[in-house]
Order: C-alpha cells, then sequence, then structure tokens
C-alpha cells in the first residue's frame, strides 16, 4: 500500500495553522410549504482564499475531478502523495442548479476532509426545492505582514519585549511564512538570552555567598 505518512503529517501542520474562517454570507430560505429561514457560511471563494496561504506553506495544493455521478477531492503533497476524499453526486437538467450543486458538493468535501469550520451551511437546499437569497456581507482583508511594511520594526520590538504574541499578531494581519519563522527564531534567541542571564546572576550570587 502507497505510504501517505508524509501528506498526513503535512494536513496535521495545516490544521494546526490554518486561520478561523469567518462566515461571511447569509442565505434567506423560502420554504415550499411557506416562511423562511436564515443561515450563516463561508462560500467557497473565501474559503480558498482564507487557507491557501496556509495550504502553500505546508507544501499541500487542492484538486478537484467530476463527472456525472461523483466529485473527487484531491490533497496533494510536494512529496507526490495524496489524500483523497469523494461523494457521490446527483445532476439534474438545469444547468445553474447544477452549478450550485457542485459548488456545495466541493465545499462540503474541503471542508469536512481538513477538518474545517465553515458553517451553518445549508446550500444545498435547492436540491429540495427550497429557494434561496444569497447575501454576502463585507469581510476585510488582512494586510500582510513582511519585514517592508510600515510597522514591522514596532512590532517586532514589542514581540521581543513580549507585549504581543503571534495570536495578538495575527488577528491584525497576514502573516507571510518567512515572518512566523522570524519571530519564533526571535522568541528562541529571547528565550535563550533570559537563561543566559539567569545563570550569570545565578553563578554571581553563588560565588558571593561563598565569599
Amino acid at each position: 500500500m502507497e505510504s501517505k505518512i508524509e501528506v498526513i503529517k503535512a494536513i496535521i501542520d495545516f490544521q494546526g495553522k490554518v486561520p478561523t474562517i469567518e462566515l461571511n454570507s447569509e442565505v434567506t430560505v423560502k420554504l415550499k410549504t411557506g416562511g423562511s429561514y436564515k443561515f450563516k457560511y463561508a462560500d467557497l471563494p473565501y474559503i480558498v482564499e482564507t487557507i491557501q496561504p496556509t495550504l502553500t506553506e505546508c507544501k499541500l495544493c487542492i484538486h478537484y475531478e467530476l463527472n456525472t455521478e461523483q466529485i473527487i477531492l484531491h490533497v496533494i503533497h510536494e512529496s507526490g502523495q495524496e489524500f483523497t476524499s469523494f461523494m457521490p453526486m446527483k445532476l439534474g437538467s438545469n444547468a445553474q442548479e447544477n452549478g450550485s450543486i457542485i459548488t456545495y458538493y466541493k465545499r462540503y468535501l474541503l471542508t469536512s476532509s481538513l477538518n474545517l469550520v465553515a458553517e451553518e451551511d445549508d446550500d444545498a437546499n435547492i436540491n429540495v426545492g427550497n429557494k434561496a437569497e444569497h447575501k454576502k456581507k463585507a469581510v476585510k482583508a488582512l494586510p500582510v505582514l513582511t519585514e517592508k511594511s510600515k510597522h514591522w520594526k514596532n512590532i517586532s520590538e514589542r514581540f521581543a519585549q513580549g507585549e504581543i504574541d503571534l495570536k495578538k499578531i495575527k488577528e491584525a494581519y497576514t502573516v507571510a511564512p518567512e515572518i512566523e519563522t522570524l519571530l519564533t527564531i526571535m522568541l528562541e534567541s529571547v528565550a535563550e538570552d533570559a537563561f543566559i542571564k539567569q545563570s550569570e546572576e545565578h553563578a554571581i550570587k553563588q560565588n558571593y555567598n561563598s565569599k
């Protein structure tokens, strides 16, 4: 059996790093029997936009295959190993409805395979004849933090002094992979310096007490 250890390790790494996905769309569903209800969800383009930097960082990409009977998701690692999942898919004769159905299955496979939370999601309501009116809300994209960013110097200094942590930075910025690595190295360096300083102070105290 083909080994999948590298792609599994990469998916585990991805799940630990991927940011929370905001529910950027709202749907009002008008029931065939009368009445309506609303739910929120993250649409497929926004999900992909949100997770793509983390996929790239973890050396992963996604690819879909589909035919009239099923849709297949491939999560592919740079090693060539891949994780595959699929779902049976029933299409009708209406092209517009089929487009909505395919989008639903793509989103469902992606979120379930990578354990992403992108719900309240009921976009398949079209399959039972209900009418859905979609409404997207504007989602402000976070600026990307790099060494060339205007506030990088201030942020790096505050991080080194322990005033802010990586989680706090990620609330305001999309952190480029190389910056996250740099901050991690910086944190390790600060911890090492603190250990050396503590050791030196302890040695001085020991020498003083021995006199």
